[in-house]
């Protein structure tokens, strides 16, 4: 049975942000209104506070408003109550009359509220004041809650807020809610982040303005409605100003991905200081084209009174794919500041190639004045998989790889689906006119479509945007994302000299192809839907949408050319930002080249993972139709190895003269069922018991003595994400206990808690919140994707995320079959490592059920028992 709020008498879910007090427990809305917040100082006073103290502290500010107020005399006009549901209004806060107060500063609430007729109220309510304090200390201030409550039988899909600012000190943007979409009948709070301030705009603020902000409300691709309220901005004193803005632009380059750069400060009292700026990631791609990666430069600056002599840097790596780098870089004279360029390291190539996940190493580099020892500093290098790619649009073509024999296959197949079709079988590049461009073309796009590939999402991966599946990945496996089918049709294109382009779009890519020689961007990587349009329009280029080349999808050539137009329209005339059209041939002239083809243990290029024989037959190799729709891993497993000394050079083979038409469309069609019949019989999604593991790493050399030294800083930031990284998802202040526990702190003072704060803020970690509460996961990590419950005695209910909740009851219904709500909380007793039922089980498990139904991962049968969906 859920609790009460001691001051406002609302009903408290496991769920509800709510705070312990001393003689009782008070929702937070109740606790903001005492003047409260939810940082580690104000909740480690919770278990001194009364609520007779509490409901006199609310009295107080209540006052303070009134005061502030003085004159009006519209204080009782209110929200009406049916716009925020009344369970999220406290009576003592009279939060209406502070709300409908024009000057009074608060963040802005959100409102929507669809009616049985499927009417929508879209309201905003509030007034945010932007100021330099808030900022800087991380406080919610423009955006507060959002309050939805949707009556209507059908789910609101895809609920998006677009926001615009003025003055326009918040870029324009789209704020989304978590999940994209309501369901029927949910009434409730859901959270949205502050959008983030333009500092230079704001630096330009001199007085305090009067704004506005405008809210508008889309659900799907249709505008609902807008709303607008009113803002302050008060300006900032220019010196702090500036200092904020270097201190931003100082974590932002420090944590930025590239090469480091080594900074060494010769203090004047003869003191030393090493810093280090970025953080290196090794990706094949771009070792391949030549890209610097690891090492930037190293900084001396000189501030004591003689010459620096014989200064050597050294840099030492604990993974054996780097090799250690050892540079003499001279000496630098008293008072000047010299930057040393360092190469990066030799590297192991053949490692590199074979590993399969990500992987991070600890690299050390140190500096020797005249021999001594004066600096040394730690960061992190992660070296990522052959296939990772890192975002940069620019690197992408390096993916393309058009010599690779599974590519020269597929050629082969677009040759004789053109003869049957009655046209030249010939791939002879742009030496025909725009039309024999376009049959080409065509050719490529039926021999793909035909090959059976599968929609499906991109392999794994903890680092960076995507990896990406190559080209014979994909024939082997029968899996493609709009990325990887995207790849394989530029690869087969480039491969007999036409020019494609890879055309991106939010979450999405296609590809296109010049129809003349001379056709071409006027850059590498153009950013102008309109004109990309206009080329189209002009018979110059013709763009495809991939993924139609896909089952399932199996549309024709001229629905995916009409599909990737309507799709560049929608790009255009709704001036959708970030689509970009890469041109592959202007960026091979600036040095991207297609990545080397792996080769195995003997040195010799992988085989084709289809032959030619196998398919003209009809009859696909045993290993292949084993193989597909499995990992390579898996499908390796069941090979005999054989040692790199024993293994024989490939035999060349002949291959016999091409089979007849008929009988490569039989096979054709062969593999296509095969293949469906293998995809619809893959198994459902598993969730996932395990035991909670324990961050146990010894920080006992961090005291309070050196707790604000700069080292010790980077030692704190390196622990919280390596805590996350053994029991994340984990919540703010399970983290801070956590951290507390392993070092030599002994406990958590006002001033110990603030400074942890503003570490964990910007820590290399994704934060999501949850009631107030934030919660701390891997970056890379997809909440959505997670379908993990960690078992442990006696878990604290008040640390489990909501994702993890709604895994807890799917892995109940895996192993049991459907249960009632009552079999469910009576299991979650054990599951939670407790004994014996109480209040706050039986909480938790209506809670955890009613994420899981929130989250569409569980439904109800007709016996009322619920069930994995």
């Amino acid at each position: 049975m859920a609790k009460e709020c001691s001051i406002c008498g609302k009903k408290l879910g496991f769920l509800s942000g709510k705070v312990a007090v001393s003689d009782g427990i008070v929702c937070d809305s109740c606790w903001f209104a005492a003047g409260l917040d939810l940082s580690i100082n104000s909740m480690m006073t919770s278990n001194t506070r009364t609520v007779n103290q509490l409901r006199d502290m609310i009295e107080i500010e209540v006052l303070k408003r009134a005061a502030e107020l003085t004159g009006r005399t519209d204080l009782a006009a209110a929200v009406p109550q049916a716009e925020v549901p009344a369970e999220k209004t406290p009576a003592v806060k009279t939060t209406p009359a502070r709300k409908a107060g024009a000057t009074d500063a608060k963040p802005v609430d959100i409102i929507l509220e669809v009616g049985k007729d499927r009417k929508v109220n879209f309201q905003c309510v509030g007034q945010p004041v932007i100021n330099l304090e808030d900022l800087i200390q991380g406080n919610e201030m423009i955006i507060g809650d959002g309050f939805i409550h949707n009556q209507s039988k059908e789910t609101l899909p895809d609920v998006r807020i677009a926001c615009e600012f003025q003055p326009a000190i918040v870029d324009p943007g789209l704020l989304y809610y978590e999940e994209g979409t309501f369901t029927a009948g949910v009434e409730g709070k859901f959270e949205i982040d502050d959008p983030p301030v333009n500092l230079e705009e704001y630096a330009k603020i001199k007085r305090t303005r009067n704004g506005k902000i405008r809210f508008t409300l889309f659900m799907g691709e249709q505008e609902v409605g807008t709303a607008e309220c009113s803002m302050r901005v008060k300006p900032a004193p220019e010196e702090e100003m500036q200092k904020y803005m270097k201190s931003v632009m100082y974590e932002t380059e420090k944590n930025a991905s590239g090469p480091v750069n080594v900074f060494l400060y010769a203090r004047a009292d003869g003191t030393f200081d090493e810093d280090l700026m970025r953080r290196p990631d090794l990706l094949y791609a771009m070792y391949a084209n030549g890209q610097e990666q690891l090492i930037g430069d190293v900084y001396v600056a000189n501030e004591t009174g003689k010459k620096l002599k014989n200064i050597q840097f050294r840099a030492d790596f604990t993974s054996d794919i780097l090799e250690p780098v050892d540079v003499f870089l001279g000496d630098v004279p008293a008072g000047e500041n010299i930057v040393f360029e360092v190469d990066d390291p030799a590297i192991n190539l053949r490692k590199l190639e074979q590993i399969t996940e990500i992987e991070t190493c600890t690299a050390t580099y140190t500096l020797t004045v005249n021999g001594k020892k004066v600096s040394e500093a730690c960061g992190r290098v992660t070296i990522c998989p052959y296939d990772q790619w890192n975002g940069a649009l620019v690197l992408l073509p390096a993916y393309m790889t058009p010599n690779h024999p599974d590519i020269i296959g597929l050629l082969q197949q677009a040759a004789r689906w053109m003869q049957k079709e009655g046209m030249n079988p010939s791939l002879e590049g742009y030496q025909g006119d725009a039309k024999r461009v376009e049959e080409m073309t065509m050719g490529v796009y039926n021999a793909i479509k035909e090959a059976g590939i599968i929609y499906s999402n991109p392999p794994a991966s903890f680092f960076g945007p995507q990896r990406v599946r190559l080209g014979e990945t994909v024939m082997q496996q029968k899996f493609a994302t709009c990325m990887d089918i995207t790849v394989l049709f530029a690869s087969c294109l480039e491969s007999f000299g036409l020019h494609p382009v890879l055309i991106t779009a939010p979450a999405h890519i296609f590809a296109g192809v010049w129809l003349t020689s001379k056709g071409r961007c006027n850059e590498p990587v153009l950013s102008d839907t309109a004109q990309l349009r206009k080329l189209i329009k002009e018979k110059e280029l013709v763009a495809l949408e991939c993924t139609a080349m896909t089952l399932g999808k199996n549309l024709s050539y001229k629905e995916a050319k009409k599909e990737a137009e309507e799709i560049l329209k929608a790009l255009d005339e709704n001036k959708i930002p970030d689509n970009d059209c890469i041109d592959v041939q202007l960026v091979r002239n600036i040095g991207i080249r297609p990545i080397p083809m792996r080769r195995n243990p003997a040195g010799v290029i992988a085989e084709p993972s289809v032959e030619a024989p196998a398919i003209a037959s009809g009859e696909a190799p045993a290993e292949t139709v084993e193989g597909a729709g499995k990992a390579p891993a898996e499908t390796a497993a069941k090979a005999p190895r054989k040692s790199p000394a024993k293994e024989k050079p490939a035999a060349t083979k002949e291959v016999p003269a091409a089979p007849e038409i008929a009988e490569v469309a039989e096979a054709i069609e062969a593999a296509t069922v095969t293949t469906a019949a293998a995809a619809a019989s893959a198994e459902p999604l598993r969730y996932i018991r395990e035991e909670y593991r324990v961050f146990e790493k010894d920080l006992s050399q961090i005291t309070i003595d050196n707790f604000y030294d700069r080292q010790t800083k980077k030692l704190i930031k390196e622990a919280i994400s390596e805590i996350v990284q053994v029991e994340g998802p984990i919540s703010q202040p399970a983290l801070i206990r956590t951290l507390i526990n392993s070092t030599g702190l002994g406990r958590a003072g006002k001033n110990i808690s603030e400074h942890l704060d503003k570490l964990v803020a910007t820590a290399d970690v994704k934060i999501t919140r949850q009631s107030g509460v934030r919660f701390l996961w891997n970056h890379g990590s997809n909440p959505a994707d997670y379908h993990t419950f960690r078992f442990q005695e006696q878990r604290n209910t008040e640390d489990i995320c909501k994702y993890e909740l709604k895994n807890a009851v799917c892995c109940l219904l895996q192993e049991n079959g459907p249960m009632t709500k009552e079999e469910i909380t009576k299991a979650m007793v054990s599951l939670l490592g407790y004994s014996r039922s109480s209040h706050r089980i039986e909480e938790c498990a209506a809670d955890a059920i009613k994420a899981a139904r929130e989250l569409k991962a569980i439904e109800q049968n007709e016996r009322k028992q619920f069930v994995v969906r």
